[in-house]
Parts: structure tokens; C-alpha cells; sequence
């Protein structure tokens, strides 16, 4: 799945935690798509439940999945901060 799939997408700040994170909104095809990939990864053992994003042929985020993610609403949390998750987001963008 690319960047052409994101409907929406912005950094704002966690509820919960309080630090930095990605929202984003995927069309239907890539709902449909992680939805998927995700029903997949989530019945597997680490490290093979992981799902990476890569940004500019990098990975940005790795994180385990276990559930399927239903709805093409996504929430990136981590240990980064505002500008690493701007540089997420800008490189979303631009696929």
C-alpha cells in the first residue's frame, strides 16, 4: 500500500500519553487493503505480527499487530517526537 491511499493525515497530540501522534484516514480501497494485511499479521508470532511503514525507502515504524484494523482510521504512536512525526507525515504525503 502507498501514500495515494490516505484520505487524511496530521500530527496531533496523544490523549493519552500525551506525546506525538499520526492520525490518518485511508480511502476505501486502502481500508480495505490494511484491513487485510493486518487480518493477516495479527493471527502470526512475533517479530512476523510486525507491519512496517517506510518513508523514503526507510522504515519509520515497525509496530506488532494484533488485531485487524477495520474502519481505514490509524493512529501512530511511538517514542518520537513532533518534528520526527512531521517528517512522517510529510513524506506520507508526498507518495
Amino acid at each position: 500500500m502507498t501514500g495515494k491511499h490516505v484520505a487524511a493525515i496530521s500530527v496531533a497530540t496523544g490523549a493519552v500519553a500525551g506525546g506525538p501522534e499520526i492520525d490518518i484516514t485511508l480511502d476505501a480501497e486502502g481500508s480495505a487493503a490494511l484491513a487485510a494485511v493486518t487480518g493477516q499479521l495479527a493471527v502470526q508470532e512475533p517479530p512476523q505480527s510486525q507491519l512496517a511503514i517506510y518513508v523514503h525507502g526507510e522504515v519509520q515504524s515497525s509496530p506488532f499487530v494484533s488485531q485487524s484494523i477495520q474502519g481505514g482510521s490509524i493512529v501512530i504512536t511511538g517514542g518520537f517526537t513532533t518534528a520526527q512525526a512531521q517528517a512522517i507525515v510529510d513524506g506520507l504525503v508526498q507518495h
